[in-house]
């Protein structure tokens, strides 16, 4: 059995998709809102423009403030913490406050942050909430409503600065010379980009990735059972979600449905959700544990991972906690026979990675680092790490 692969979205920097640090300063940056996301912005939730750029601004950027804050005070017991506050901590921080406001999950250290919004501390009066009663959370709806509204608004650029034209993408050839040699074999990625399904077209490479043609709905619909089965190409398993993935339900037996955005009957299917990828830090995690089709992308890379003894890393660099638990109980349940190749143009990055840095240190027989990036390497230059 060929190793499976992971990767992450290192990968698709070469195929000119926007880095981590791109991606957050043009979330934070909604002075250069583009007008088609601000009337999106308007359907959803009508209010005046002027207004709405005002309110997500000095959110986001209060979220950051905090998010850093407490960064501060952990660099005074390590200095493994970054000063810098990505955009996927932020989204951490608003899906935890969102599903509290919803279902009155009442985390304890949200309270303060409440407290702080209802005194106004952090915002002008331009930003007005409803907190004037003494119902205490559930006082607090019109922030409820500038929350679902700030989620809106990170889907809407991600889709946007993600749908953009693709580069050259034969820097990704190592995985047709893997397909010429192996013929099947799996990737798992964590990226919601189309890259790697480009690449797979215009090579003309067999590859499925969970959908199938139901007839009865006449659409394309996401099945996980279909994974397992045997297939003569590859498996390209998205564990996080698809920018062009949405979330709707059959009208022919009132079931939840996983559908292209792109291409599904609008007779059969009620779109409920515009895109359908995960954002976020821990909160993957909550996905991870049971919400909607996630639990069963994230099942088949564990079965996967269970039933092979090699796995190639590329282009990840282990800030998913989720999935580092599932390859480190992996590497562990066999230190006899499990091995890793990381192929990482930077290997000094991945020291400051806690758990995964131990296996890298004390695990080397394990462990092969090869510090090029994916468009350097050959075949047999990775096999060999095996």
């Amino acid at each position: 059995m060929c190793p499976i692969i992971l990767v992450g979205s290192g990968i698709s920097l070469t195929a000119g998709m926007p880095g981590v640090d791109v991606l957050t300063n043009k979330i934070l940056d909604v002075s250069n809102l583009e007008k088609k996301i601000l009337i999106e912005l308007t359907y959803y939730q009508p209010t005046d423009e002027k207004l709405k750029k005002s309110q997500i601004f000095k959110f986001l950027n209060y979220l950051r403030d905090i998010i850093l804050e407490h960064k501060d005070r952990g660099r005074l017991a390590t200095e493994s913490f970054s000063n810098f506050c990505n955009y996927e901590e932020i989204f951490n921080m608003i899906s935890f406050m969102k599903e509290d406001l919803e279902y009155n999950f009442e985390h304890p250290f949200l309270y303060s942050i409440y407290e702080q919004i209802k005194q106004k501390k952090y915002f002008k009066t331009d930003i007005e909430f409803n907190t004037d009663n003494d119902q205490g959370i559930s006082g607090l709806s019109q922030l409820s409503s500038l929350i679902k509204l700030t989620v809106r608004y990170f889907y809407l650029i991600l889709n946007s600065e993600f749908n953009v034209p693709f580069k050259d993408l034969s820097y990704l050839n190592f995985f047709s010379e893997y397909y010429r040699i192996n013929e099947s074999y799996e990737i798992f990625t964590l990226n919601n980009d189309l890259v790697l399904e480009e690449y797979f077209t215009h090579r003309r490479i067999n590859f499925f990735n969970g959908f199938f043609y139901d007839d009865t709905i006449k659409s394309k619909i996401f099945c996980p059972k279909e994974l397992y089965k045997d297939y003569l190409g590859i498996k390209l398993v998205k564990l996080h979600g698809s920018i062009n993935w949405v979330r709707g339900r059959n009208r022919f037996n009132n079931s939840d449905c996983l559908c292209y955005s792109n291409d599904y009957s609008f007779d059969y299917i009620e779109v409920q959700d515009e895109k359908n990828f995960l954002i976020g830090t821990n909160s993957k995690m909550l996905e991870y544990s049971g919400r909607f089709y996630y639990i069963d992308l994230y099942n088949k890379f564990y079965n996967s991972l269970r039933n092979n003894n090699n796995l190639i890393v590329s282009g990840y660099g282990f800030a998913d906690r989720g999935i580092n638990i599932t390859i480190l109980n992996w590497f562990y349940s066999d230190l006899k026979n499990n091995k890793i190749v990381i192929i990482d143009p930077n290997p000094s990055t991945l020291t400051s990675k806690g758990s995964i840095d131990n296996i890298i240190r004390n695990y080397k027989a394990n462990v092969t680092i090869i510090p090029k990036s994916i468009s350097d390497v050959t075949y047999d230059e990775v096999m060999s790490g095996f």
